[in-house]
């Protein structure tokens, strides 16, 4: 009975604290970035060690289809890896944009209108295309003008909002609570269906970064040429966790101190009727210069939707082609056609007007045929890798 007393008292006391700051690190940490780095070790073992020229999501299943990816199978599997990377695309930038044109609209006293919202969308196409021209030196440069320009943001937030001591702690605190309750987290159902917390999160999130799995773990592959499978593991995996750790411990950690320390209701702001956007300006608004802060913000953004943008263009483009050495890229016409179809995509949702829960399940049905072709990539990566070894032992 004890027991039963102290657990409803941790949940009152403790449990908007604890597990608001642990299921952001959950859902965005380990079993995440696993999707991507495994693929990513098994892309890059078909590009740079067994030097395939068919820079293809089919082609990391030939060691189990064979030459059956040749035919309509192949085609199959390519044509539902596109389908989702669509649908994982215009998903992203429809929840975003909102927040982008709101920030704007915000600083520059311009009406958040539809139309504000197509005009940012041209733009970031219009630069994201002018990087996608100038091919992988391109989208290095913008990457790295995208890393400062984050980090700038990630500082503002740590110094300027007089919380650096609640962010840190309260950060710690939920890395060790994430660790602790990992297992439990990760086999959450929630049958009684009290919440349906895990089916429209956690679910959602898995489906969200399956669907993602076909451009970005294919993007690291690429570029890991010259690394081993140890350093593209733990390279990948570990600076992908601090990157997305350090972001969610801090600005996650910031809004929620506004939230139980300083009478910001900010998901009373929510559960009345405003949107996520909304509540995150309210959030800016407790910031020294929040005008400043904003202009960072959706520098910021367009500068990471841009970035997105042009890294899975050039993976798309080149599925375009039967084949194309690793070392080659795409040609520079077919990234700018596919820089075009990308944008067409968010723009259709917004005007749209999908709600939350509709866009979640744009990337769940997506997800579920990737789940099924990513085991079948995994298994052929042991296969293949098997039988590479096998043979350098003779």
């Amino acid at each position: 009975m004890g027991f039963i007393c102290w657990g409803i008292t941790y949940k009152i006391y403790g449990g908007i604290q604890e597990w608001a700051s642990t299921y952001p690190l959950f859902h965005w940490g380990p079993i995440a970035w696993s999707f991507y780095i495994a693929l990513a070790v098994a892309f890059g073992f078909m590009l740079h060690v067994r030097g395939r020229n068919k820079q293809k999501f089919s082609e990391a299943c030939r060691p189990i289809l064979g030459n059956r990816i040749d035919g309509a199978l192949g085609k199959g599997i390519d044509l539902i890896a596109i389908f989702a990377l669509i649908a994982g695309t215009a998903t992203t930038f429809s929840l975003a944009t909102p927040l982008l044109s709101m920030a704007i609209s915000s600083v520059f006293g311009l009406s958040n209108t539809v139309t504000l919202t197509i005009i940012i969308l041209i733009l970031i196409a219009v630069i994201y295309t002018f990087t996608v021209w100038f091919g992988m030196k391109g989208v290095s440069k913008l990457a790295t003008y995208c890393t400062y320009l984050f980090f700038a943001l990630l500082i503002y937030f740590l110094v300027g909002g007089g919380e650096t001591r609640y962010i840190l702690e309260t950060g710690f605190s939920a890395i060790g609570n994430m660790i602790q309750n990992f297992i439990g987290l990760s086999t959450s159902m929630d049958s009684l269906r009290k919440t349906s917390f895990p089916q429209n999160w956690t679910i959602y999130y898995w489906a969200y970064w399956m669907v993602w799995c076909v451009a970005t773990p294919f993007f690291i592959g690429k570029i890991s040429k010259g690394r081993t499978i140890r350093n593209t593991v733990l390279g990948g995996y570990g600076w992908g966790l601090a990157g997305t750790f350090t972001s969610f411990i801090i600005l996650g950690n910031y809004g929620l101190a506004q939230q139980l320390k300083h009478g910001l209701d900010v998901s009373g702001i929510i559960g009345n009727g405003a949107t996520y956007s909304e509540a995150i300006l309210k959030i800016f608004d407790t910031m020294p210069l929040p005008e400043l802060g904003l202009i960072l913000l959706v520098i910021t953004m367009i500068a990471f939707y841009s970035t997105t943008f042009d890294s899975i263009t050039m993976v798309v483009s080149s599925y375009s082609y039967k084949k194309l050495d690793v070392d080659k890229e795409p040609d520079r016409r077919i990234r700018v056609i596919w820089s075009v179809i990308f944008i067409m995509f968010p723009i259709a949702l917004i005007f749209a007007e999908n709600s939350m829960y509709s866009l979640q399940s744009v990337s769940i049905i997506a997800a579920f045929p990737i789940g099924i072709i990513v085991v079948l990539i995994i298994a052929s990566f042991f296969k293949d890798a098997y039988n590479y070894l096998k043979s350098h032992k003779k």
